[in-house]
């Protein structure tokens, strides 16, 4: 699996916006109002689009991810953790020291392991300090 920035200019938008389970409406309205592409860290294997995350990002020390998605088949810690961490070294380089990131409790807990400290509300907003 090779993980690298989405290049509006080379892959498509709209593959980008079916690489989720949302309704194909949502994915259809993405196809074309897709916000900031160029802020999207994709995973693929053997040219197809496996996984995403999604970072809003604009130009302040810190950053938020808003989706972290990988097709059930790609589904690891391994997986995962090679998207996190490649987001992270990009976040890095412009300057971010905090990352915030929305996640279901299940999603908390894994990412504790990687020293996402929980604000224990109840949406479950994390935060990272690099």
């Amino acid at each position: 699996m090779i993980v690298r920035r989405f290049n509006p200019a080379k892959d498509s938008v709209s593959k980008l916006a079916q690489l989720n389970e949302h309704p194909v409406e949502w994915q259809e309205w993405m196809a074309t109002q897709y916000p900031a592409p160029e802020n999207v860290i994709v995973a693929e294997e053997h040219g197809e689009l496996v996984g995403c995350i999604h970072i809003f990002d604009s130009g302040y020390p810190w950053a938020v991810i808003d989706g972290w998605y990988l097709k059930p088949a790609y589904r690891t810690m391994r997986n995962a953790r090679l998207l996190g961490q490649f987001a992270e070294s990009v976040l890095r380089r412009r300057g971010v020291k905090l990352i915030g990131l929305t996640a279901s409790k299940q999603m908390a807990k894994v990412l504790g392991r990687y020293n996402y400290n929980d604000t224990k509300k109840e949406y479950r907003f994390l935060l990272k300090v690099l």
